[in-house]
């Protein structure tokens, strides 16, 4: 029998694990021809990582917020709305209790922005995404403040798509 891992081994391999999946289920996020097994699996990834980085003791509140928008994100692919909005909105109380501002708090209004669209909630897309939209300008990398605007106007096209509630 192998011997047990030590607690700084175990502690890495959490790390390595929530990093690999966070990465893993990008992959699967960003795919067009993602078949329901594909989909089972980016949800699992996204938990997995979500799980995995609870044990690591050197995490930073940023990493919950960014897994909690990545299993935010998997759901509304999946089209489970209510679950995307379960863990977008997890993820924004996160940067409330740490006062984290800037990208991570304008990822979290943004996958609270594609939640509502996925349930039909126009004035809360809107209201999300005008204010995502603003807290963009103050972005400083240009390639995250493009990425995040060009999510905004995906979830703009989802909520054209979305009957009004």
């Amino acid at each position: 029998m192998p011997e047990p891992l030590s607690s700084e081994q175990t502690d890495a391999a959490h790390r390595r694990f929530a990093v690999d999946c966070f990465n893993e289920c990008w992959t699967h996020l960003e795919r067009n021809d993602r078949t329901e097994e594909d989909t089972r699996v980016m949800i699992s990834l996204a938990l997995a990582s979500r799980w995995h980085w609870q044990h690591v003791p050197t995490r930073k509140p940023e990493n919950f917020i960014r897994s909690d928008g990545q299993v935010s994100r998997a759901y509304a692919a999946a089209r489970h709305p209510n679950l995307a909005m379960e863990h977008a909105l997890s993820g924004l109380e996160h940067c409330k209790q740490h006062g984290i501002g800037g990208v991570d708090l304008m990822c979290c209004l943004e996958a609270i922005a594609r939640a509502a669209a996925l349930l039909g909630l126009r004035d809360k897309t809107e209201q999300f995404v005008t204010i995502a939209r603003e807290g963009a300008q103050e972005i400083e990398d240009a390639e995250t403040r493009n990425l995040l605007l060009k999510d905004l106007e995906e979830v703009e096209k989802l909520q054209s798509l979305n009957p009004a509630r």
